[in-house]
């Protein structure tokens, strides 16, 4: 998609309150949207994208060894006392996600697809709420920085209540943990 402005002023005006990526960012989004209504899969799914200032290579390793996982995963404020995985498909996994209050979110599941630097399939049982989802990962080189695309099934009825706050959060926390 092209965009064309009347002037050059006009173009550095949007370029100055950034959104020209904001424009890029929204449509990626759309872009990982399309796949599922296509097939049928979205009243039951979440769908978030986010781009890293980072090569996928270095994006997926973060995701791939438990010492990685644990500084970023769970929602800001949130800490990961519990983080032991097995990442190879077929590898089982367990975390436990410790709330500012203290209180704790186990659960657990097996990795059923990894594919280096590309995608990350893996379902999980969420202890505290008894609800097992299927979780699909995708990186997607753009521009020598990295596309996430999160997918994760929902409890139908649900439209992915909390699940969206606590992804965006976590991948905020990973950004930060790749640009140190």
């Amino acid at each position: 998609m092209q965009s064309v402005f009347p002037s050059a002023e006009a173009l550095a005006a949007v370029k100055k309150f950034g959104a020209v990526e904001g424009g890029r960012q929204t449509l990626a989004r759309l872009a990982g949207h399309l796949p599922h209504l296509a097939d049928g899969s979205a009243d039951d799914a979440m769908v978030l994208t986010r781009l890293f200032d980072a090569p996928p290579a270095m994006v997926f390793a973060a995701w791939s060894s438990a010492d990685m996982v644990s500084k970023w995963w769970g929602p800001k404020g949130f800490t990961t006392p519990v983080c032991e995985l097995d990442f190879r498909p077929g590898g089982a996994y367990r975390m436990a996600m410790r709330g500012p209050d203290g209180k704790e979110y186990p659960f657990h599941g097996r990795y059923l697809e990894i594919v280096p630097n590309e995608r990350i399939v893996f379902d999980a049982l969420i202890e505290h709420i008894n609800h097992e989802t299927i979780i699909k990962v995708t990186f997607v080189e753009d521009g020598g920085q990295t596309r996430v695309t999160i997918w994760q099934q929902v409890a139908p009825g649900d439209a992915g209540s909390g699940q969206t706050e606590g992804w965006s959060g976590q991948l905020g926390k990973l950004a930060d943990l790749l640009e140190a």
